[in-house]
């Protein structure tokens, strides 16, 4: 018997130290971020693989001819064919109000476990501006959560979500977006907090290269993301967790029905702000404008002019 046990215990010893330290899944531990967390061109998502992140460089060698917009800055580029379309004042650096949210999503779901719940402070239930309006104390899934911070453009929820790094701290999220801008060739943005409100003493700036490429990444590495952005509205059931709600998407271009997302943004330093994911003669487009006046014109004549230049 004895002898038995001297060759099953260390099978078992080995089995459990497998299990343990080598599953992603392990049961006994719950996911903490850190700045480690992401390593270069490697980010383990919840789903326990690994995004591609390969740098990608937007092709900005055409010189296409400009048409006259309201915004600072804008752009069409084609992803299906890998060339520019169009662009204004590629110089141009700025606040991006709540598109900085793309950033918060993508930070989220890399760090995330899938079936996180997340229990809402009450520093973050007083957020107000645009809100998902969720309150102190109430529970709500990772899932939910990206909803609102998307369709209502939650600054409550971006602020929840980045608490959970450290309780009642978001610096240590941005670190992680400021990381992943980085990583994947963000050479000219700063984040300052998770939902791109204009704090004071706080700088964060970006261009309408470094938008494509986190827009670009986002559509690519995260269906989830994709999903919830062209979704047109959400509906949460109440229960002992939380009050019910239906959550509208404030992208008024889904309207349109080649517009597939993105995300809007405004604060007063950044003006009026927008990335929209759309289809032009079957071919997959991003539109961007930043810090106009009315961006809906601009984007739809930039969408319009992409119709006409894209075979």
């Amino acid at each position: 018997m004895i002898k038995i046990l001297s060759i099953i215990l260390p099978i078992l010893l080995l089995t459990f130290v497998t299990i343990y330290f080598i599953n992603p899944n392990n049961i006994f531990a719950d996911f903490e971020i850190t700045s480690s967390t992401i390593s270069p061109l490697k980010t383990l998502t919840n789903s326990n693989s690994y995004v591609n992140t390969d740098l990608w460089t937007p092709n900005f060698s055409d010189k296409p001819n400009n048409i006259e917009i309201n915004g600072k800055s804008g752009l069409v580029y084609n992803l299906t064919d890998d060339n520019l379309v169009f662009i204004k004042n590629a110089e141009y650096k700025g606040p991006i109000a709540s598109m900085v949210k793309v950033m918060t999503a993508i930070i989220s779901i890399d760090n995330y476990r899938s079936d996180k719940t997340f229990v809402i402070s009450k520093q973050a239930s007083e957020i107000e501006e645009d809100s998902m309006g969720i309150l102190e104390a109430e529970k709500y899934t990772l899932e939910q959560m990206l909803y609102g911070l998307f369709l209502p453009s939650g600054n409550d929820t971006a602020f929840a979500l980045a608490e959970e790094t450290k309780k009642g701290d978001y610096k240590e999220f941005v670190k992680l977006m400021n990381l992943k801008a980085k990583e994947i060739g963000m050479e000219n943005t700063t984040f300052s907090n998770p939902s791109g409100l204009q704090e004071e003493n706080e700088f964060q700036e970006s261009n309408i290269k470094d938008v494509l490429i986190m827009s670009r990444y986002a559509l690519k590495n995260y269906p989830l993301i994709k999903q919830i952005a062209e979704s047109k509205e959400y509906y949460i059931a109440g229960n002992q967790n939380h009050h019910e709600q239906t959550l509208y998407n404030q992208n008024f271009m889904l309207e349109y029905s080649n517009v597939k997302g993105l995300k809007t943004g405004y604060t007063p330093e950044a003006g009026l702000c927008m990335i929209v994911y759309a289809t032009v003669n079957g071919k997959e487009v991003i539109a961007i404008v930043l810090n106009s006046d009315n961006r809906k014109a601009d984007i739809t004549y930039m969408l319009d002019y992409a119709m006409g230049m894209i075979e």
